[in-house]
């Protein structure tokens, strides 16, 4: 077992909290004093005047729980110079060094202790009032994360690409972000924005797709493929009858395996916030993985995670078998032990098993059917043969929603010949 209390020789010191007990996971008590947190660490003074880290990950339940309040009662919410309140859609807020504008949602346990994990949300409509983040604040909270959206990102005008780098560029000058710990997500056009801004801003280390492939339009109005990064992570939401699935399957085809593409039942729409939350976690993940500066932000993330795997194990135990299996990849001592006893028991249910299967069927349903199309005419077509092969395949799952999105990815998408 890990030693709870290294005590460490600081050679400065500032001002702490009131004394309270803090207590670990194996039940020891100590009474210290808050000096400051260090992303997983927190920095505690004894009566003694001896300071010691302890990672947040080695307190108690109970302690955890109780440290967001702590955390704000000791740094503070208010960022200087921007109009936000955690836990709402903040008004417009301009850019200091650019004529655009953008919207801000701050987790409610928001502090000025840390730096943050930042997505960057584009709306094909634009992101006037913001409202298209309220999608995104259910995995915002969980995920403890700054959410932003640029208000003159919109499909049609072709300053977008250059709106959303500035927006970026802004708040990393004014918020407290990790850079690297930065994302980019939208839905049709706005989808398209968020690879062309993986594109253009190294910062960001993932993209979670809903309702395009990687097409991506540039000021001059040109069409081309994202040049992703070998470090971007992509994670796609895909409705089942949207007229973007072809192009969407025709991107994934060429991605590395672990790429996801998921489809929902569904026509050319957002996601909801729990599939949301789902990409969120599982791209933010990846971020983790790939960057070893991000190491920090492990435990925090692999609780956050273990809560959604475990909020998933009754309503959608494939999900949870997902999100355990990939929990595993961190190796993490505290948590090997608890993920691969949850995913021994979802294996034992035979939903489980099922949902594998019927997502290797969808993406035989896609390679046979939806490489025949390009990216704009929807393969609107209402193929006897492609439904016939649908209908067969969703049989085995009528228990499970897999069956219903099998079937509705053989119907005809309807064709579009507008940029989305």
């Amino acid at each position: 077992m890990p030693i709870l209390f290294c005590l460490l020789a600081l050679l400065t010191t500032s001002i702490a909290s009131e004394t309270r007990t803090w207590t670990s996971r194996m039940g020891s008590t100590i009474e210290a004093r808050l000096i400051s947190i260090q992303a997983d660490k927190l920095e505690l003074e004894m009566e003694n005047g001896r300071q010691l880290k302890i990672k947040t990950s080695d307190l108690s339940e109970a302690d955890q729980a109780q440290l967001p309040e702590i955390l704000v009662e000791f740094y503070g919410q208010e960022i200087p110079g921007i109009d936000a309140q955690p836990g709402k859609i903040s008004p417009a807020i301009s850019c200091q060094n650019a004529e655009w504008t953008y919207h801000a949602y701050l987790p409610t346990s928001f502090h000025l202790g840390k730096k943050w994990p930042v997505w960057f949300i584009m709306s094909a409509g634009g992101g006037k009032g913001g409202q298209a983040l309220n999608r995104y604040i259910r995995g915002a909270e969980s995920l403890q994360a700054i959410l932003i959206i640029p208000v003159e990102s919109k499909n049609g005008f072709y300053t977008s690409p250059q709106v959303c780098n500035e927006t970026a560029e802004d708040v990393y000058d004014r918020f407290p972000v990790a850079k690297r710990f930065a994302f980019s997500s939208g839905m049709s056009g706005g989808s398209r924005n968020a690879y062309l801004l993986s594109e253009r801003n190294r910062n960001i280390s993932g993209v979670l797709a809903c309702g395009s492939g990687d097409g991506v339009y540039h000021e001059d109005q040109s069409f081309k493929r994202c040049k992703l990064r070998s470090d971007v992570y992509v994670y796609s939401l895909m409705g089942a009858t949207c007229f973007n699935r072809t192009g969407a399957y025709e991107c994934h085809a060429r991605f590395p395996d672990h790429f996801r593409l998921r489809y929902f039942p569904g026509k050319h729409v957002w996601a909801g916030a729990e599939l949301i939350e789902e990409g969120m976690a599982r791209v933010m993940g990846a971020a983790l993985l790939e960057h070893e500066s991000l190491s920090v932000y492990q435990d925090n993330y692999l609780l956050a995670l273990s809560k959604l795997a475990q909020s998933k194990e009754e309503s959608a135990p494939w999900e949870a078998a997902y999100l355990y299996k990939f929990g595993l990849e961190f190796d993490h001592p505290t948590y090997n032990s608890s993920f691969n006893k949850a995913l021994s028991q979802l294996s034992k249910d035979p939903k489980v098993q099922l949902a594998q299967e019927a997502e290797e069927d969808m993406l035989q349903l896609a390679k046979e059917f939806y490489l025949k199309h390009n990216y704009f005419n929807g393969d609107g077509d209402p193929l006897p043969a492609r439904l016939k092969l649908a209908e067969k395949l969703a049989t085995p799952y009528e228990d499970i929603p897999h069956g219903e999105t099998l079937i509705e990815m053989g119907k005809p998408a309807p064709s579009s010949k507008s940029k989305k």
